[in-house]
């Protein structure tokens, strides 16, 4: 799901992209509530939540998968409800910068060359 409904995607948004991140054996049930708060969290950062990927426990490589996908989709940033859920953190600090709602932290993209935010 790459957005809820309710939440249109703004005509020519000029913020930042970010990947939504969730690992479904740690969500659960609260898997779509989950999703929605990463929704939140990324406005609140100014980012665009432009795609949110969800990976079960079968999925082989699942960090090398989202760096995949935030490749393709251009994005800046990754937004993530805690860091159990991404595991390591370095691997996606080397690419973007990672938002983590709890404990609410903002971990900047490692060797940022060239500018970044």
């Amino acid at each position: 799901m790459t957005r809820p409904y309710m939440a249109p995607r703004p005509l020519g948004s000029s913020l930042p992209k970010a990947v939504g991140y969730l690992r479904l054996e740690l969500s659960g049930s609260a898997w779509e509530r989950e999703e929605l708060a990463l929704l939140e969290l990324a406005g609140q950062h100014r980012y665009d939540l432009v795609k949110t990927l969800r990976i079960g426990p079968q999925v082989w490589e699942p960090v090398s998968r989202l760096l995949i996908v935030v490749r393709r989709m251009g994005a800046e940033a990754v937004v993530t409800p805690t860091l159990d859920h991404v595991g390591a953190p370095e691997e996606v600090q080397r690419v973007c910068h990672l938002i983590v709602g709890s404990p609410g932290l903002i971990l900047p993209r490692l060797n940022s060359f060239g500018g970044g935010r």
